[in-house]
């Protein structure tokens, strides 16, 4: 019975010994690639960039959640108008992860984003100008974003518009249509 049990014991320490190092060697294996990804995305790789960014905020790939790390990556992409980075970091500071709360920070990033034509930021301004509690209530710049949101995409908001129409003045609705006319005949830009 002793060695009978000693053997188990030998084959469960084998087992062990062979899976901890196996999982020694993934985990150096992960670094060495987080490693050559971080380098290539140094390199201005947008895509990688956002990879790493993602990878860092949720911990997956086999890597650790490091929100200061994600940070850096969204930053870098951003900085070079990739507007879903923009977008991800006018998020991290409207919800303050990993970084001091700023609206300031969160509404410069969606701006940006917006006026690079992604449409998720545009129709996210329009939700805090109207609700106005991160940013001051502007439902001239609502309706605009809105408007701007629905030509680029098929989109399904007339119930909005109806909603925000309701809430607006006359003078109002004339300045929004006419300023996100304007917006979309610069292509964005000076919106």
């Amino acid at each position: 019975m002793k060695t009978t049990t000693l053997v188990i014991g030998i084959i469960l320490t084998a087992i062990y010994a062979t899976a901890a190092s196996s999982e020694s060697l993934k985990t150096s294996n992960t670094a060495a690639q987080i490693g050559d990804l971080e380098t290539r995305a140094s390199n201005g790789d947008p895509k990688l960039q956002l990879k790493l960014a993602s990878m860092f905020m949720h911990g997956t790939g086999g890597v650790a959640v490091d929100r200061e790390r994600a940070i850096s990556w969204y930053t870098i992409a951003a900085e070079q108008d990739i507007g879903y980075a923009q977008h991800k970091l006018a998020y991290i500071y409207l919800e303050g992860k990993g970084v001091e709360q700023s609206y300031e920070q969160a509404l410069y990033w969606l701006t940006r984003a917006a006026k690079l034509g992604f449409v998720e930021a545009q129709l996210d301004l329009s939700s805090l100008y109207e609700r106005g509690d991160t940013v001051p209530q502007d439902l001239v710049s609502a309706y605009k974003w809105l408007v701007i949101a629905d030509s680029l995409a098929e989109l399904d908001v007339e119930a909005r518009q109806d909603e925000l129409e309701d809430k607006m003045s006359f003078i109002q609705w004339v300045k929004a249509n006419y300023l996100s006319r304007q917006c979309i005949l610069r292509k964005y830009q000076d919106c």
